[in-house]
């Protein structure tokens, strides 16, 4: 069954002539709007209890010409269960009755406080109070939820680092054909594949600018096989790391 999260007012029992026992919300309930809710009755029951006096305001204190004036009040410690519902003890203002019994507005809608969203459930952390509406709008209700609003924040958020470290791979992916493509060409050895990937593109940049000159005496250094043989080539003595590598990918020995 969906619920639009808004219990229509009439044909609820009354205590007495101004204190009526209503539906506050029914347990895991699922939106007009899709979103789900759910809702441990103790757990919320108990946090709920936080506010001795749970405020009802016309349209959630959007309308402006009411703001936080209050339509009725909730009596914390009448929270219950009953019937999958949790109800309560309302004992509503002149103005909500006058507003309720000319029908100008039908439903109460919760104000949830969320702890958290889990397998697709926004976790009830309490019912903080009530909305004297019309036309219930689960968004609406959001943005009047800091703590729902934080889990979109941190929902977003989630999304962003994502997206960051999917950018990240696809640096390293680009990165990765960029070195297969300087050994085909001849400008880095096979060898120095692994310590060109832990390099950023311009720390590669670096490396294969200072790795061009070793690279360039390739052709004239093939057919020597020993190191004597390259120093009386080059007229150099003391060789690098780099040089040396070069020298063992030749086939080149002491």
């Amino acid at each position: 069954m969906e619920f639009g999260i808004a219990l229509e007012l009439e044909n609820q029992k009354n205590n007495s002539k101004d204190v009526k026992t209503i539906k506050l919300t029914p347990i895991n309930a699922i939106g007009l709007d899709g979103r789900k809710f759910k809702i441990e009755p103790d757990y919320v029951i108990f946090n709920s209890q936080k506010y001795s006096k749970i405020l009802i305001r016309l349209e959630h204190g959007e309308n402006r010409d009411a703001l936080d004036k209050s339509i009725g009040w909730i009596d914390g410690k009448s929270l219950r269960v009953e019937n999958d519902f949790i109800v309560g003890d309302v004992e509503f203002t002149e103005w909500g009755k006058t507003l309720i019994n000319n029908k100008e507005y039908r439903y109460l809608s919760p104000e949830f406080l969320i702890d958290d969203m889990v397998d697709g459930f926004y976790v009830v952390n309490a019912i903080a109070g009530l909305g004297l509406v019309n036309r219930p709008n689960f968004k609406t209700l959001a943005l009047n939820n800091q703590k729902d609003n934080q889990n979109k924040m941190d929902e977003k958020e989630t999304k962003i680092k994502a997206l960051e470290l999917e950018l990240e791979q696809i640096k390293k992916e680009n990165n990765s054909l960029k070195i297969k493509n300087l050994i085909a060409d001849g400008k880095i050895l096979q060898s120095q594949e692994s310590f060109a990937l832990s390099l950023n593109a311009q720390q590669l940049d670096i490396f294969v600018q200072n790795n061009f000159e070793v690279m360039s005496n390739l052709t004239r250094l093939k057919g020597l096989t020993t190191v004597n043989q390259v120093q009386n080539e080059t007229g150099k003595k003391e060789y690098n790391s780099t040089e040396l590598e070069v020298f063992r990918q030749l086939g080149i020995k002491k």
